[in-house]
């Protein structure tokens, strides 16, 4: 069965174990994979690919043991504790919420956060050179994020004066992000309007009451359930003639006007090696997490167009990603 039809069955609900059958049980090492959300099937990907440079490849020397909570926090207690019954070496969480509930189920079983947002905001470690000694992995902090985020919507909409942030309400992050759109955007002329949804219908509101408000722009607090409507937005955007902003490429791509993000697929390949590292023996209290490096601007020129918006030569020289 090929990787992309596990992550279908995944997709269902259930865990489920790839079967070695090239080594054996003796020489196979097992990984859990707790994964979130859907969406991130390229970087998953990616990953299994770092790994097999590293010497690991699944079905062979390594079997992956996958958990998937489709989106639901509430699941991640028992699923960790199925990978756990089922004596993996360790779980690779997808992001933060996945990495912090993780390690809040077991304090012996190394916890590898995948693309982790802000850990230290979130209260999921104490800081990233220490982070309590059974959590690594890659992260991204969001401060500088929000700030070149903001910067970006200046240089594209150098009139703008009001934006709608949309901030999931159960998110870790919630409070968090209030406060730092709410320290940056006074420095660019900006004045917030915050929205909360948390439901399909409660976003279609969002828009209906940013439109009645009459804001210049939307920017999207990174959250797993915006990730999974980004089509949805990005058609809301279109539809209500709103320029959306957010911090990473794949809204773009879906149609979404601009992001400016770290490379979240670069993220999955640089935690491959946490994982072959704690494979190879090292302790995790002994791995700092390591914060990304890694940034991108994308612009989608389409969107622009739709919107009557121009987006400038240069502006379009120094994007990473232009999406025609």
């Amino acid at each position: 069965m090929q990787r992309r039809e596990w992550f279908k069955v995944l997709a269902g609900g259930l865990m489920l174990s790839a079967l070695g059958s090239a080594a054996s049980a003796e020489a196979v090492r097992r990984i859990g994979l707790l994964i979130i959300n859907d969406g991130y099937e390229n970087e998953w990907e990616a990953l299994f690919a770092r790994l097999a440079f590293y010497g690991w490849v699944d079905g062979e020397n390594m079997q992956i043991v996958y958990a998937h909570a489709k989106n639901d926090f509430s699941k991640i207690p028992q699923l960790v504790k199925g990978l756990i019954d089922s004596k993996v070496e360790l779980i690779a969480a997808q992001a933060t919420q996945g990495a912090m509930r993780a390690s809040e189920v077991s304090l012996q079983t190394p916890i590898v956060g995948v693309g982790m947002f802000d850990p230290v905001a979130a209260g999921a470690v104490s800081s990233l050179a220490h982070s309590g000694g059974h959590i690594t992995g890659t992260s991204f902090l969001s401060n500088d994020i929000t700030l070149k985020t903001l910067e970006l919507i200046k240089l594209i909409l150098p009139e703008a004066k009001t934006i709608a942030i949309l901030i999931h309400p159960q998110g870790s992050m919630r409070n968090y992000l209030v406060d730092v759109f709410d320290k940056y955007s006074p420095n660019l002329g900006f004045r917030n309007t915050n929205f909360f949804p948390s439901t399909a219908s409660e976003l279609a509101t969002a828009f209906d009451n940013i439109t009645a408000r009459h804001l210049d722009a939307v920017v999207i607090g990174q959250h797993p359930f915006f990730v999974e409507r980004r089509s949805q937005l990005a058609d809301l955007g279109v539809r209500y003639k709103l320029p959306i902003f957010a911090q990473w490429a794949r809204y773009v791509e879906s149609g979404i006007l601009a992001s400016y993000g770290n490379d979240i697929t670069q993220s999955y390949i640089d935690t491959a090696k946490f994982i072959d590292q704690i494979l190879r023996g090292r302790l995790i209290a002994n791995m700092p997490i390591e914060q990304s490096s890694a940034y991108e601007t994308a612009i989608n020129l389409n969107t622009a167009d739709k919107l009557g918006i121009t987006i400038s030569g240069e502006l379009q020289l120094r994007a990473n990603k232009l999406i025609q």
